[in-house]
């Protein structure tokens, strides 16, 4: 079970470092500087406005951005987890 708990906290580490990379490339993306290093290379997008049924109604988005930002998060999440 620990080899289990392990492995699953590095995944962990790796994700959030992908996620923490990712915004921190949009943010850049905001100054002339480093706008055109940390474009998106990859920018999907899935949306359905609105789905109604008889007393529920929702939404639901799902994006997937990529760019300089999330390789290098993911490049640091590997090292802290060797």
């Amino acid at each position: 079970m620990a080899a289990v708990r392990a492995s699953a906290r590095r995944w962990g580490i790796v994700f959030l470092c992908l996620v923490l990379g990712t915004w921190l490339g949009i943010f850049f993306q905001h100054f002339d500087a480093t706008a055109l290093i940390f474009k998106n290379f990859v920018d999907i997008a899935f949306n359905v406005k609105d789905i109604d049924i008889v007393m529920l109604k929702f939404g639901i988005y799902l994006g997937l951005k990529i760019n300089f930002g999330t390789i290098v998060g993911g490049a640091i999440g590997v090292w802290l987890t060797r």
